[in-house]
């Protein structure tokens, strides 16, 4: 199974078209290091207590620009694995990060007019990366993985859907079709079959949910909807998928959070009830009961149900959470704005400040595989 992983995403209140202002929004939030509700700056965010070292648990972050951070031990020490050169093109970050096992990697570029989106690889747990894919004109966005040779990596082309999927490591990497006029800004895979991908249609205003039971081969709109704005999902298993984002596509930073949930593969999909009064911006399961998602507003809602109830736990942060990522029932990780990070090692009671380092990199995405499998 993939590496749980958690990534950045401001709502917004346009609707689906959404989808292309989102960018220029987020970008804009990580140039200038602040939200809505994140006003405090690197150095007003003090760490909490020194994590316990956990051999083999391992945690990635990466950012703006071009870095990766990696831990070996739980966040008790970090290293800096890779990063870019310096360009004047403010856009040229790392978006995503996902592990399909303790080895390998993929992290993805997003792509801006001066430069072309790319694929970053590892084969060593993050210690080394190289470029594997020069990738298209376009974005990417997001990228998943389920183990050490299938990996796949979505965004778009104008009004249309990218795709990029490997199925040997990133040897060769190629295009998937999903139905034109969609823009891809999520993905996911429980297995090497079942997967997600999560979009927006602007001549439509709709947001869609796609599901494939064949690696990508064939992809079908499996849910639609043209009332709220879907934000991140997550997978678990070959059938089970959770997606969250507002209830409402208007004036999003204070509407209800949403969560609609499939364990059937995408057959059928039902609406679960949430106790957040704010949008949710991400979603992790390590497992089919226990979840995470998150939220402006310094929101965390777990539940240990599957999502048939979620309730509220407290971090004392009112900074909007901008991703989250858990390799267990206990152990998960939580970017705080795009400034540091939030741990727990008991299962979300407890949370605590982490900051990988003191330069002011912006955190855009995190990923995290406990010891072992990791599960």
């Amino acid at each position: 199974m993939a590496a749980t992983r958690g990534r950045r995403r401001i709502l917004l209140s346009t609707g689906v078209a959404a989808c292309v202002v989102l960018l220029a929004f987020t970008a804009a939030a990580l140039l200038a290091g602040c939200s809505r509700h994140q006003t405090s700056p690197l150095a007003a965010i003090t760490p909490g207590p020194r994590l316990p070292a956990r051999t083999g648990a391992h945690v990635w972050v990466v950012g703006l620009p071009d870095v990766v951070l990696g831990s070996a031990d739980g966040g008790a020490s970090w290293k800096l694995a890779h990063r870019g050169e310096f360009t004047s093109d403010s856009l040229a970050d790392l978006w995503d990060v996902a592990f399909g096992d303790a080895a390998h990697g993929w992290a993805i570029e997003r792509g801006s007019p001066l430069r072309p989106a790319q694929i970053l690889a590892s084969t060593d747990g993050g210690a080394t990366w190289s470029w594997q894919h020069p990738g298209p004109s376009g974005k990417l966005l997001a990228v998943a993985a389920t183990d050490a040779r299938h990996a796949w990596a979505v965004g778009y082309q104008a009004h249309s859907a990218l795709v990029l999927a490997t199925s040997d490591g990133g040897a060769t990497w190629r295009r998937q079709t999903i139905p034109d006029h969609v823009q891809l800004y999520d993905v996911a895979f429980g297995d090497a079959r079942y997967g997600w991908a999560l979009g927006g249609a602007p001549d439509q205003f709709a947001n869609m949910v796609f599901s494939t039971a064949d690696g990508g081969a064939h992809w079908r709109l499996s849910y639609s909807t043209k009332t709220a704005q879907l934000s991140r999902l997550a997978s678990c298993g070959p059938r089970r998928c959770w997606v969250v984002g507002s209830k409402s596509k208007l004036g999003l930073i204070d509407s209800p959070g949403f969560v609609v949930a499939t364990s059937d593969g995408g057959a059928h999909w039902r609406t679960q009830q949430s106790v957040s009064a704010e949008p949710l911006v991400d979603v992790a399961f390590p497992d089919a009961r226990h979840g995470w998602a998150v939220g402006t507003s310094g929101t965390i809602l777990a539940t240990t149900d599957g999502g048939t109830t979620w309730v509220a736990q407290h971090a004392d942060r009112t900074d909007t959470l901008m991703g989250v990522a858990f390799s267990d029932a206990t152990h998960g990780w939580v970017l705080l704005g795009h400034l540091a990070l939030l741990a727990t090692t008991n299962g979300g009671a407890t949370w605590t400040v982490v900051k990988p380092t003191q330069t002011e990199y912006y955190l855009a995405a995190v990923a995290c595989l406990g010891p072992g499998k990791g599960r």
